[in-house]
């Protein structure tokens, strides 16, 4: 599959409209024809991501938070963001982003309100139609905090609230 149709696949999951216009969704890295086998998701491309790809032979990135967030000036060795880069330029790996577009259609904040099962959820922020950053709404009944904070992490898997 080539890297556009993935783009074009993402995009009409989480269209580049629905993003905050502060952000910079989209195909940061790469050639629209490059054929694609592997994608690595992650939610940044820094360099553990990026090291991982070159060396498990990734050829696309799909990151949450994007890899350039406003323009940079120079693209050489002497900062981590130009090796970076630079390192999957010269790896032929593409690195694609959704942020806020991801968030405000279906993403993070959605699927969280379903896995506390809340109820009348109303987007905190709207982007667009209706549709925004963040949910708030009601638990299904009334919890003390330290019930809250249990219910939180047993829905979540974490060690701590």
């Amino acid at each position: 599959m080539k890297a556009i149709e993935i783009v074009e696949l993402l995009e009409k999951l989480c269209p580049k409209e629905y993003a905050c216009e502060w952000d910079n969704p989209g195909m940061h890295i790469g050639h629209n024809d490059n054929v694609i086998h592997k994608i690595l998701v992650a939610v940044d491309a820094d360099d553990e991501v990026v090291n991982f790809a070159v060396n498990n032979h990734v050829d696309m990135i799909v990151t949450h938070h994007p890899l350039l967030f406003s323009g940079i000036k120079q693209i050489n060795d002497n900062s981590f963001m130009g090796r970076r880069v630079m390192k999957l330029i010269e790896n032929g790996i593409n690195c694609y982003c959704m942020h806020t577009n991801f968030d405000t259609i279906g993403g993070m904040a959605t699927s969280a309100a379903e896995r506390l099962e809340l109820t009348d959820c109303k987007v905190l922020s709207e982007v667009k139609d209706g549709e925004g950053i963040g949910r708030c709404g009601s638990l299904p009944k009334e919890l003390t905090i330290r019930k809250l904070c249990e219910l939180v992490k047993d829905k979540f898997n974490l060690p701590k609230v």
